[in-house]
């Protein structure tokens, strides 16, 4: 990727970036943000004050900051929490929203126009499938995977595999229902919705 000087993002002055990390365009980063040092940023992303991407994973005996890589159209809001990768990157793909308080561990994987609500948590090492969805103070377990356009209800705790187009809800949570509002705002057409939902 082309790397672009400070004149071309809008960086607080009171941000901490390593200089190692690799910054795009376009780029808005907050007060008190801290970026370390095997960090790549796309372009085009709003970090927010007081956001920490790339840290060392809070994985017992992992000592080195580990990877991150941003994609582009990310927004950040604010306190937001990204763990480097101990065995690979930590990636978040483009069009991302995650807001006041969401946690991302290490290793993990968000697919394309996922929502992380407030205080929500991914575990280490899982895979968010895209246009997903986490319901305010949600958790998914480490080493889970969400489908696409799956929703985890405000309050739930996830583990293992969840299933695409699918809401989930409860501790642990359990299928509640089809996730048709999702698949609407995705422009899926009702042929294809009731393929999908039928027995």
């Amino acid at each position: 990727m082309t790397i672009y000087n400070n004149s071309d993002n809008k960086i607080d002055p009171t941000a901490i970036i390593h200089p190692s990390a690799l910054i795009g365009k376009g780029n808005v980063i907050g007060p008190y943000v801290v970026i370390g040092r095997k960090v790549i940023i796309g372009d085009n992303n709003y970090i927010g004050p007081h956001c920490i991407v790339g840290e060392r994973a809070e994985k017992r005996g992992h000592l080195d900051s580990g990877r991150v890589q941003l994609g582009c159209n990310i927004t950040l809001t604010k306190q937001v929490t990204i763990d480097g990768g101990t065995d690979a990157f930590t990636i978040i793909c483009d069009g991302c929203l995650l807001l006041k308080n969401a946690h991302v561990g290490h290793d993990s994987f968000i697919h394309e126009e996922v929502t992380l609500a407030c205080n929500s948590v991914v575990g280490g090492w899982c895979e968010i499938g895209w246009g997903s969805n986490f319901g305010l103070n949600s958790v998914l377990h480490p080493r889970s995977k969400m489908g696409k356009l799956t929703m985890l209800a405000a309050g739930a705790v996830g583990k293992g595999d969840l299933d695409a187009y699918k809401i989930y809800a409860g501790v642990p949570a359990k299928f509640l229902k089809w996730n048709l509002r999702g698949m609407e705002k995705a422009k899926y057409s009702p042929v294809q919705v009731k393929q999908i939902t039928k027995p």
